[in-house]
């Protein structure tokens, strides 16, 4: 059913570069965002989320996104994805 999404196809598609709750090692600590796609220049986070909606998840990606940008990425988009809900939500640059 979630396949039926657009955008969730898209980040199932071949010729991805895909990393899978890969560590990012950080000064804070270690990092594993669900899933890391790399393709033409362009970096995408998705985290994974059940349950109810949380400010602490936004908080979670940003963590993410300012480690990768610190990686020397610079072109991030970030997304939370409520299974639940079946409902994307983009999150900002520094929420």
């Amino acid at each position: 059913e979630i396949f039926e999404i657009p955008a969730v196809r898209q980040w199932f598609e071949p010729g991805q570069q895909v990393f899978i709750e890969a560590p990012i090692i950080t000064d804070d600590g270690v990092l594993r965002p669900d899933r890391v796609i790399l393709k033409d220049g362009k970096l995408m986070i998705i985290d994974f989320k059940t349950g109810e909606k949380s400010g602490a998840h936004a908080h979670q990606v940003v963590k993410y996104k300012k480690a990768i940008r610190h990686m020397g990425y610079q072109n991030i988009d970030a997304y939370l994805f409520y299974l639940d809900e079946k409902e994307i939500q983009p999150v900002a640059a520094e929420s």
